[in-house]
């Protein structure tokens, strides 16, 4: 209803009256993004206050928030903490770096980096960015003991951040949006192809028997889950399928993503890996240099001599 054409002034309608046309359409834009932003803030509300909320009710209002969020009429409002408002324009979405020292705040931009993902290279550029200048905040020698702590402990929310921000790269079939994809998963389980005569017929087989037990389970009323030989669940990934976990990937996965150009041409590869990297290309995102800058950040904080605290290396291992 708001959908204000502003373009060029229709006959009969004077300057004054396109002043106030433009005047509705910007309050009304603006009340649109303090609502979203609004509606963020009360999905970041703890367990226990939600929990009066039935479940699937609390997931649609969640996926409505998530798809709505990424407009670009809201982008800036749902993916900045309100409390950085005052010190960056609206029309700029880079996070305010000085704010991001607090830790609580930069909590809160975790949440939003894990809801909303990113809609653009750039973006996702600019929030690497911004997370990097936590990071590059070391203690100097004559630093007291408070100081170190803070310092270090706001390393290790930058370090949540960050892998938060580089799992989504994960996300299919459209990297950085969580709304509608899923995290890649290689199946260590390969697909049994039979391609001779003796194909068919086991097939055959396979599903007389798999139906059979089907109808037994049914008329026993046993609780027994009967799976198709074809269509295994992967035991790893049974009740953590929507999070990055054990058994992510399969070892065929990591043995494409070590060979060399050559090496693919002339073996079997895995077309998993494959059809991710053909979505990392086509979003324009240079993953390889953010992995290897942070190999060598954690290689330099985990040298003997270097004094992290346990909680660092708590976030370094699993990033």
């Amino acid at each position: 209803d708001c959908n204000i054409s502003i373009s060029k002034s229709p006959e009969g309608v004077d300057s004054e009256d396109e002043g106030e046309i433009m005047e509705q359409e910007a309050v009304v834009s603006l009340h649109t993004r303090y609502q979203m932003a609004g509606l963020v803030c009360w999905l970041e509300k703890s367990p226990e206050l939600l929990a009066n909320v039935p479940q699937f009710i609390f997931q649609s209002i969640r996926d409505i928030v998530k798809s709505i969020g990424r407009c670009s009429l809201v982008l800036w409002y749902s993916c900045t903490p309100p409390d950085t408002w005052s010190s960056s324009p609206p029309s700029q979405l880079p996070l305010p770096t000085p704010q991001l020292q607090d830790i609580d705040m930069l909590r809160q931009v975790i949440f939003r980096i894990s809801l909303f993902g990113w809609t653009s290279r750039t973006q996702f550029e600019e929030t690497w960015m911004s997370l990097l200048t936590v990071l590059s905040a070391s203690p100097s020698p004559d630093s007291e003991q408070d100081e170190v702590q803070a310092i270090m402990q706001g390393n290790s929310v930058a370090v949540q951040a960050i892998t938060s921000l580089l799992v989504q790269t994960l996300l299919l079939p459209t990297p950085g949006h969580p709304n509608t994809g899923c995290l890649l998963h290689s199946s260590r389980d390969k697909p049994l192809v039979l391609p001779s005569q003796w194909g068919p017929k086991l097939e055959g087989v396979v599903d007389k028997l798999y139906w059979k037990l089907k109808e037994s389970q049914r008329v026993t009323r046993t609780s027994v889950r009967v799976c198709h030989l074809h269509h295994r669940s992967n035991i790893d990934r049974l009740h953590n399928s929507c999070k990055y976990g054990y058994g992510q990937v399969s070892v065929d996965f990591l043995k494409t993503a070590v060979m060399s150009v050559e090496e693919r041409a002339t073996s079997t590869v895995n077309m998993d890996y494959l059809e991710h990297q053909k979505r990392i290309s086509e979003s324009g995102l240079d993953l390889q240099s953010c992995l290897q800058f942070l190999l060598d950040l954690y290689s330099q904080w985990t040298q003997p001599k270097v004094n992290v605290t346990l909680s660092l290396l708590l976030e370094i291992v699993r990033s």
